[in-house]
């Protein structure tokens, strides 16, 4: 267990899932056969050119407070590792995952503004109480290991929307950064998101809206950071060391060079005085994955949704969001 907690240093919240915003979703019918109506309001710009054809939007200001549960497999490569004033040791070819597994729990509050009536543009916060990495470690011998950490930031995004006909698309994308507690720097995750749906029932001023979409995700590569011996290892179990000396035993010469200082740290008397240095690159397992979703508008001003995602990557995520004019008008 030890020497996984020396791995997920690296790893823990790179591999993280940040959380998705409340995609505001344009309800256009699209149809010129509506009565055109009066837009007071002076945003979206043009949207009282807009309302003049007839054309519904949402109210340009909204709110919303999202909740989500994301879990997905990870891939780590280009390991090393050093200590303290070592040159860094490649381990690619020592250290394989048999799996890397990210659970996140994870809040998202966001303000959002219909720039235009076809362009809603966002910022939000981010908070993750409980980000999981899960490893199983095959070599250099079987090993099974875990971290959980919190995780604070932010970011900002944009979604592009159109209707016709009573069928309405989107396309969203968004940046944010993030940062945990085990590693060194914000972890950038940027998500594009497409989707197309339809509202499929109404009850005078209620709307059951539902669709089909897909997301992918991309998290910055490269990792780097800094940890006490100690805080990685603790003190290292009989059972750890004798695994490590028998690794260490069976390397040729010139890789037991490269591999001494770590070595000699653990079988040292006070090896927690030591500092690891660690590099690695991550990327998820999967790109994309499919979405599903449904949104119940309540009014034009209350909106509740929640949305799963399948496909190697899994997630739910339920939110509400409230909508509202410019303050004055």
């Amino acid at each position: 267990m030890q020497l996984g907690r020396l791995i997920r240093v690296g790893v823990a919240l790179s591999v993280l899932l940040l959380a998705k915003s409340d995609h505001a979703h344009a309800q256009y019918n699209g149809s010129i056969k509506n009565p055109p109506y009066t837009y007071e309001d002076p945003l979206p710009i043009l949207g009282k050119k807009v309302a003049g054809r007839g054309i519904q939007f949402p109210l340009p200001w909204g709110v919303g407070l999202n909740y989500m549960f994301m879990k997905q497999p990870v891939d780590i490569t280009n390991i090393k590792l050093g200590v303290n004033d070592s040159e860094m040791a490649d381990m690619s070819g020592f250290i394989k995952f048999k799996s890397v597994q990210s659970k996140v729990h994870a809040a998202n509050l966001r303000l959002d503004l219909w720039l235009l009536p076809f362009l809603n543009v966002y910022g939000m916060m981010n908070y993750i109480p409980k980000s999981t990495t899960s490893i199983t470690l095959s070599e250099p011998f079987p090993l099974e290991s875990g971290a959980t950490q919190q995780v604070v930031g932010g970011g900002f995004g944009a979604t592009a929307a159109f209707g016709f006909r009573g069928v309405w698309g989107t396309l969203d994308a968004n940046w944010t950064w993030n940062y945990a507690e085990l590693v060194s720097g914000a972890v950038r995750t940027t998500l594009l998101t497409p989707r197309a749906g339809m509202e499929v029932k109404r009850w005078d001023k209620v709307a059951l809206n539902l669709w089909i979409g897909a997301m992918a995700q991309f998290i910055g590569s490269e990792t780097n950071g800094a940890i006490k011996l100690s805080d990685a290892l603790g003190e290292p179990t009989g059972a750890l060391v004798d695994k490590v000396n028998n690794w260490y035993g069976g390397l040729p010469p010139g890789q037991q060079a490269i591999f001494k200082p770590l070595v000699d740290r653990i079988n040292s008397a006070d090896p927690g005085s030591a500092t690891i240095k660690y590099q690695l690159d991550k990327k998820v397992a999967q790109t994309w994955n499919m979405l599903i979703g449904g949104q119940l508008e309540i009014n034009k001003y209350w909106f509740v949704r929640a949305e799963v995602g399948v496909i190697k990557r899994t997630s739910c995520l339920v939110g509400l969001n409230y909508r509202f004019g410019t303050p004055g008008f």
